[in-house]
């Protein structure tokens, strides 16, 4: 017997809940004292009495019994922890903690107390619960999830997902809707609307009779749209995904870039940059500059405070100095600039210093190539050039009596640097190395806490698996103007026919399409089933309509891409030597954050493999639980029914699922690297 059962919350209110402060705990305070611990809370969880009664006897229920699970959501993600509370607890120092005790306690360790939170980011949802049948066929009465009464409303779900880009990318499952019976009127009224925007789960068991613990999650995600019959309530909701629909880039606002300080008083903020996206710099690049001081146009000059004015020439008998000034912005994450000499006899001073030509400065180019010496804070992100070079220089006076003065080359205006942005070590502040190359795991980590709807740690992410991806990731660099986290992601996968998934588990997870046969089944690689044939509910149906889609014989690979020029600046052309076997010519070209001529081959060959030498796809019905099978795994199936072999082919990888009707669209598994 195969059910399902589904799990929604509603916003309730505090006073529904007691969450109450516990001020008789101690532990040891932040200046190192031991004192009673504040913005402590606890709430009790206890399960369903299970006592005896009359009522129960006859096969009735606890209805009057009010006891809903909780969910807290403070402003951010609870940590749990896992030695409990009191002194050496952790929960003594870590704020955001949560800890449950085996009476069935809860401990919240929150950053201030509740009551200061502003009603609309504190709130408690109850979690409630139904079946599409009761867990034991011989007890029909028993309706009870984790102590509370789960009454039979589900209709059976349907529970589809599947790749989203046949290449590479985020695995977007569109939607999925929990329908219930609404016969009597449960969800009428303004009961419905507490729903929305709340977690929603799918869990299936194919156990009778079965527990709580048997029902496995299926699908996850928050519900987005509500639709209420007489009949029954629909509940849709979409994928986790949505939690990284916040913008990648922050706004640049002159309140965050201040320009005026000592040396720069008449600079004024460029008004034009208000509000614009800062850009998000990774790896090292060439990056254009941003002018973050509005510049004063004449004749002579483009720069700040020039003052040629008052300029007599006729009365200089002195080299005259010009002050060439600006200030800079390249984008976020830039954490040093390109160092060398400058070799230029016209500069006398840099930043109020005499020029030392035997010493490495931080650099900005001019439009021709031309280094400039500047400082740069990687703290407020700003590159200040200020140069003073010699403009006029005295040469004595002519046979009349004038003064003579030859004019020195002006410094060219900075255009460009060569910066090295988010590196490993910043996306993993515990590494304790700290190189200047970028992989594009660790990029992808970055981007997620960026978002402050997504936290990276082991309730929300497959980390061992998605650790061993950003070990085996290529090195990537470039830069992010603008969008959501979302597509930042989607992005930096596409240089590594790699895919971000939501397991089953509802957590995410890593993976590259091409995985090595052995790895497969090991920690921190995806799973590896072995499914007999007799579990063939139906005849496969064989096709190479993925394969058909995205043929080519020959293939460019375009990386090392400059932001500056807009262009990638290298490619690794790619021939598959299979026009001859399929009587077809396609060529293809593929855009790329690849900094390495050796990723940019092996991409190539891993795109080859699987669709220039055409990979075979099959639908498959089985009698077999794919509850717990996920986007990308390993398959070993041989489709043979009644002694007919449709394919050769005996390994699969995972394109398709449907979790609720257990069918599985199958790729033909291949290698190449």
């Amino acid at each position: 017997m195969i059910n399902f059962l589904a799990e929604i919350t509603r916003r309730t209110k505090f006073t529904e809940i007691a969450v109450v402060p516990s001020l008789d705990i101690q532990g040891e305070l932040e200046d190192g004292s031991t004192g009673f611990l504040s913005c402590l809370y606890k709430a009790y969880t206890g399960s369903y009495p299970e006592q005896e009664t009359w009522w129960s006897a006859w096969e009735g229920t606890y209805d009057w019994f009010v006891h809903p699970a909780i969910e807290l959501h403070l402003d951010g993600y609870l940590q749990v922890v896992e030695k409990g509370v009191g002194l050496g607890g952790e929960l003594d120092k870590a704020n955001g903690a949560l800890y449950q005790d085996e009476q069935g306690y809860i401990y919240i360790r929150t950053w201030k107390h509740p009551s200061l939170n502003r009603p609309d980011t504190t709130e408690i949802l109850c979690r409630e619960a139904y079946l599409y049948a009761p867990k034991d066929t011989t007890r029909g009465y028993d309706l009870f999830i984790r102590g509370k009464y789960a009454p039979c409303r589900l209709e059976k779900p349907s529970i589809n997902v599947k790749l989203s880009d046949p290449i590479a990318g985020l695995t977007k499952l569109s939607s999925f809707t929990i329908s219930l019976d609404n016969g009597d009127g449960a969800f009428d009224g303004e009961k419905s609307e507490l729903f929305f925007n709340t977690p929603g789960y799918i869990r299936k068991t194919t156990k009778n009779p079965a527990e709580a613990s048997d029902f496995i999650t299926v699908l996850a995600g928050f519900v987005d749209d509500i639709k209420v019959s007489p009949q029954k309530i629909d509940l849709v909701c979409n994928d986790r995904f949505r939690a990284l629909e916040d913008p990648v880039c922050r706004r640049i606002t002159e309140a965050d870039f201040p320009v005026k300080d000592e040396g720069f008083e008449e600079c004024t903020f460029n008004a034009s940059l208000e509000g614009k996206e800062l850009p998000l710099v990774y790896g090292k690049c060439t990056v254009p500059l941003l002018e973050l001081v509005e510049t004063q146009e004449n004749e002579e000059d483009t720069y700040l405070n020039n003052d040629l004015e008052n300029l007599a020439e006729d009365k200089k008998k002195e080299d005259d100095l010009i002050i060439t000034q600006g200030k800079y912005l390249v984008g976020e994450g830039v954490w040093k600039l390109e160092m060398g000499l400058v070799k230029n006899e016209h500069i006398t001073k840099v930043n109020g210093k005499a020029m030392d030509q035997t010493k490495k400065y931080s650099l900005v180019y001019t439009e021709d190539g031309s280094p400039i010496p500047c400082l740069f804070d990687p703290k407020t992100l700003i590159i200040t050039v200020a140069i003073e070079q010699k403009k006029y220089i005295y040469k004595g006076k002519d046979k009349d009596g004038n003064s003579i003065h030859e004019d020195t080359p002006k410094v060219g205006k900075p255009k460009y640097a060569i910066v090295y942005g988010y590196r490993d070590h910043d996306s993993d502040p515990s590494a304790s190395s700290s190189g200047e190359t970028l992989k594009a795991g660790n990029l992808i980590k970055s981007l997620i806490r960026r978002s402050p709807n997504m936290a990276y740690n082991s309730y929300a992410f497959d980390t061992k698996e998605t650790e061993a991806y950003i070990k085996n990731s290529p090195e990537v660099a470039g830069i992010i103007t603008g969008g959501d986290v979302k597509k930042a992601i989607s992005d930096a996968l596409k240089s590594d026919m790699a895919f971000m998934i939501q397991k089953h588990d509802g957590r995410f997870t890593i993976r590259r399409f091409s995985v090595p046969i052995e790895k497969y089944g090991s920690e921190g690689y995806p799973k590896k089933w072995s499914i007999p044939s007799w579990q063939l509910t139906q005849a496969p149906d064989i096709n190479f309509s993925l394969a058909k889609d995205q043929y080519f014989s020959f293939c460019v690979i375009h990386y090392a891409y400059d932001p500056y020029k807009k262009k990638h600046t290298e490619n690794y052309e790619h021939e598959c030597n299979v026009a001859r076997k399929y009587l077809k010519e396609i060529p293809t070209e593929f855009d790329t954050y690849l900094t390495q001529k050796i990723d940019a081959e092996k991409l190539a060959k891993r795109l080859a493999v699987r669709f220039s030498d055409l990979s075979v796809s099959t639908s498959v019905g089985l009698g077999f639980d794919c509850a717990t099978l996920d986007l990308l795994d390993l398959v070993e199936l041989e489709l043979s029914v009644n002694g007919r072999t449709y394919s050769p082919v005996k390994q699969w990888i995972i394109r398709e699922i449907d979790r609720a009707q257990d069918k599985l669209v199958l790729e033909e598994y291949k290698y190449g690297d």
